[in-house]
């Protein structure tokens, strides 16, 4: 039950803060496209880690025909995608430390 509620916890947080980077890099896009400026340091950090936590699930799906879905049908692909990153982090982190007894 423990891992459960781990893998829920860290889902939930890899969700939430990949909506709010991807939302912040939007809107940096749309600065650099209004002001022709170049992107700064920070906002090409910020654009690779979303790339990085919408991987590898959010990524197969921007090319296929569900993009065009709309309502809550479209979170879907990202709802599993922090899922998955949940199970990994979890699973991945008792594997490492457990390997150590």
């Amino acid at each position: 039950m423990k891992s459960v509620t781990l893998v829920v916890i860290i889902s939930v947080l890899h969700f939430f803060i990949s909506m709010w980077l991807s939302i912040k890099s939007f809107a940096h896009a749309f600065s650099f496209f209004d002001t022709g400026r170049e992107l700064t340091i920070i906002e090409k950090i910020n654009y690779w880690v979303v790339e990085i936590l919408f991987f590898p699930i959010v990524t197969i799906f921007e090319n296929s025909s569900y993009e065009g879905t709309s309502g809550v049908a479209q979170y879907i692909p990202f709802i599993l995608n922090s899922m998955l990153w949940g199970i990994f982090i979890v699973f991945g982190c008792k594997l490492i430390f457990n390997r150590n007894k």
